[in-house]
């Protein structure tokens, strides 16, 4: 029988729980042939040890490995040895929730769609947070589809995981942009090649994302500021493109994603000061960033105008607020 849904997972240093991830895959109960791709990316724990002892016991687990690259290197490799119609991703830190992969399937199958995205259950310390709800759902058209996923998104828009994509339509499609934002902009390139109503969606949490410290994301990296424009010169000259450029909603996206790096540096960057976030904020991409734009929700509005103008008083409000979290 032929594979139809690869499920690609990279692993780091995954040993804590990698054991988990694979048997919530393994467990999936389906209709057809699934495999499950893991790319370690140079681990140096007991994770390539774990998982060949998960590959004696199931004959549909392929173990890649890699030296250390990144998440998104890790992938790409994956994707090059996929063989299914359909592709997915999970973290090895994550899990699939029972069905995840049927209903996925079956929702591209019953409507024809081209493009599935599943709820998530965010996990974090004390509390779970519920997205269940696209911000795609309800787009008319492509110009808009795309405004609502670069300026309103959801955590559950923007990454791979709850998602089932089909293999003829990616093509030759790999993630770029180095290891941040890379996720978003693998969508955001899929989204490009369909229409809103080709889009399938299953209004429940299908994947558990586990919000951990010490990750690519709850770290500092130095170079996300170059990524950040990056990121943003990838979309806006893919905007051009296509056709699709809004001034409004792009400077809206311009303003969520230098909040984020914003966000990133106070968190994570110790020597983080007002004159480096004067500086940011005032980048090449100043122009665009407005705290009155009304793509904007009123606590982003908020945030930005207090980030910009009072960037002392954000930081220490800031790193206040996650202390008192911790």
């Amino acid at each position: 029988m032929s594979v139809e849904v690869s499920i690609i997972m990279p692993t780091y240093n995954s040993a804590a729980y990698v054991e988990k991830s694979i048997a919530a895959v393994q467990s999936q109960n389906t209709s057809f042939e699934t495999e499950l791709i893991i790319v370690d990316d140079g681990s140096v724990d007991q994770t390539v040890t774990l998982v060949k002892k998960r590959q004696k016991q199931n004959a549909h687990l392929l173990l890649l490995q890699q030296s250390n690259q990144k998440q998104a290197a890790a992938r790409n490799h994956g994707l090059e040895h996929a063989s299914g119609k359909y592709i997915m991703f999970v973290d090895s830190d994550d899990l699939l929730l029972p069905g995840a992969v049927e209903k996925l399937h079956q929702a591209l199958q019953l409507q024809g769609k081209k493009f599935a995205v599943g709820g998530i259950i965010k996990r974090f310390k004390d509390h779970d947070e519920v997205e269940d709800k696209s911000i795609l759902e309800g787009a008319h058209d492509q110009k808009q589809m795309l405004a609502c996923y670069l300026a309103q998104n959801q955590e559950m828009d923007v990454g791979l995981w709850g998602k089932m994509f089909i293999r003829d339509v990616l093509g030759a499609q790999k993630l770029e942009n180095g290891n941040f934002f890379e996720d978003s902009l693998f969508v955001f390139d899929y989204l490009l090649k369909l229409k809103p109503n080709e889009i399938a969606y299953v209004q429940q949490p299908l994947y558990v994302l586990f919000k951990h410290d010490n990750t690519t994301t709850t770290s500092y990296d130095s170079t996300i500021d170059q990524r950040a424009l990056d990121y943003l010169n990838k979309v806006k000259l893919r905007l051009q493109q296509y056709g699709t450029l809004d001034q409004r909603m792009f400077a809206a996206f311009v303003s969520r994603t230098i909040l984020h790096v914003v966000h990133h540096h106070i968190k994570y960057d110790a020597d983080w000061n007002s004159k480096q976030q004067r500086s940011l904020l005032n980048s090449k991409f100043s122009a665009e960033i407005r705290c009155t734009n009304r793509w904007l929700s009123r606590k982003y509005r908020m945030a930005l105008f207090l980030a910009k103008y009072f960037p002392k008083f954000y930081i220490r409000m800031y790193r206040g607020e996650k202390l008192r979290r911790n």
